[in-house]
């Protein structure tokens, strides 16, 4: 193992025989809870069937994420990434003397689920609100 190549780049190094790189094999089993929670809610993603969505074993999920949790939280971050994205883009696109309503609207109409990016952000979005909700009434 190249020591120096470990320090500077962490997250590439292949884990259990894995051709992914780690970051990868994370982004692809949040996207594998997206894309179970924009279908059926937060409540559906469980391990297994995180695994089935993923064509992988829950012990290789687990080898990522110890428990559900985990993937939720990195969900959440990638549904963070993902809104921030879209806003920077949006606002980047008006002019640099725009008054603050024409920002806000840009800003709005990122949001909007007017494409099925953006549609299944809401989706994801919405699963969150509800579970975070269910979370504080319990």
């Amino acid at each position: 193992m190249d020591l120096r190549r470990l320090r500077q780049e962490p997250h590439a190094f292949r884990v259990g025989g894995s051709k992914a790189p780690l970051r990868l094999r994370r982004a692809e089993f949040a996207e594998a809870v997206w894309r179970i929670a924009a279908e059926a809610g937060l409540d559906a993603v469980t391990m297994s069937a995180v695994a089935a969505e993923a064509g992988t074993s829950v012990g290789r999920i687990q080898h990522y994420f110890p428990g559900k949790d985990d993937l939720l939280g990195a969900a959440a971050a990638t549904l963070r990434d993902r809104i921030d994205r879209h806003a920077r883009d949006a606002l980047g696109r008006v002019p640099t003397d725009a008054d603050a309503m024409a920002r806000l609207r840009a800003l709005l109409t990122a949001l909007l689920p007017l494409d099925e990016e953006r549609r299944t952000v809401s989706l994801v979005g919405a699963a969150f609100f509800h579970h975070t909700l269910d979370r504080l009434q319990a």
